[in-house]
């Protein structure tokens, strides 16, 4: 809406940001240049944005325009890791590079990154802000003209076992639900991960878990080179051959089709065709609690028997052909 676009110009950087940007993400003077960013410094700025908060509470933060700008010269904005209400985000695009690929990262701040270290680049509002919008997404990727979509969403790993993916963390789950839904529409997607040398260790603010993650702003900052994150986008791979456990797969296959997941013989074949008895076992639990989760009634606290009988029946259809003598109670 026009109440929620701004002329760049009216909110510059304060020193604080800037040094901010620089030293805890990485990015140069030209790039910060490039993408207009601003700071929110007092009250008056909040309420010349539209902006219904109280400063106290909010504090100093960036503004982040979105372009190309209007024909008045105002651009959608955000506030960094703030969405404002009633605003159905679009992904952030970065100016454009001359390369054949596109960096889907999970922020525009980290887009950003994507695009100082040589790439075309765009980010999401969070790593779940489009996973209902897959066509949205799917159409901005397109006019974007690109061979290959690598997805870069955080890296985690198990902090207990450095060669394994944690199968309760989002962004493993939520890449391969990209990368599946984004194939599904015919574009060429593909998952990467960031070299293991920048993790760090990081405590869930769900669980408390502690785990291992590396994001590509901070390895920037922490001397992520050209070279090293060229190696790391070719070295990506589709959903079906990323190494991942099988849980992690299926809840991918879950979250990108849904109940269509179920019925969808192709993908499942195509999963696990190869899979040893042991991890199509694996493959049946871990679906079948995405259709448990999926039939709770949080409000009741209570399962909806006839989803779950329809549950029951999808899954016997779907693993039928490996396991012939499968039994769902």
């Amino acid at each position: 809406t026009a109440s929620h676009r701004i002329n760049p110009a009216e909110f510059p950087l304060t020193e604080e940001d800037r040094h901010q940007l620089r030293v805890d993400r990485g990015l140069t003077e030209e790039s910060i240049a490039v993408a207009r960013l601003g700071s929110v410094k007092n009250q008056a700025d909040l309420d010349r944005l539209g902006v219904e908060a109280c400063f106290d509470d909010l504090g100093s933060t960036l503004i982040i325009p979105f372009a190309p700008p209007n024909e008045h010269g105002l651009s959608l904005f955000q506030l960094h890791k703030r969405m404002l209400r009633g605003i159905a985000y679009p992904p952030y695009l970065v100016p454009p590079r001359d390369t054949d690929m596109v960096v889907l990262a999970e922020s525009p701040l980290k887009a950003l990154a994507a695009y100082q270290l040589g790439f075309r680049a765009i980010g999401l509002q969070g790593i779940l802000s489009h996973i209902n919008r897959i066509d949205e997404l799917a159409d901005v990727l397109r006019m974007q003209s690109c061979g290959k979509v690598v997805i870069l969403l955080d890296t985690v790993w198990d902090i207990a076992n450095t060669t394994k993916l944690p199968a309760d963390r989002e962004e493993p789950i939520v890449a391969h639900a990209y990368a599946v839904a984004l194939e599904a529409r015919g574009i060429n997607a593909v998952i990467a991960d960031l070299p293991m040398k920048y993790v760090k260790e990081t405590i869930s603010a769900t669980d408390e878990k502690l785990y291992l993650r590396a994001d590509v702003d901070e390895a920037l900052a922490a001397g992520l080179t050209v070279e090293e994150f060229q190696n790391c986008i070719d070295a990506a791979q589709d959903a079906w051959n990323y190494p991942a456990p099988i849980e992690i797969k299926i809840q991918g296959l879950w979250r990108a089709k849904h109940h269509a997941a179920l019925s969808d013989a192709k993908a499942l074949e195509k999963l696990l065709t190869t899979r040893s008895p042991t991890e199509v076992s694996k493959a049946l639990a871990t679906l079948a609690k995405c259709v448990r989760s999926a039939a709770y009634d949080s409000e009741t606290r209570r399962y909806d028997s006839v989803a779950l009988g329809i549950a029951a029946e999808l899954l016997k259809q779907a693993f039928k052909p490996f396991a012939p003598c499968l039994t769902i109670k």
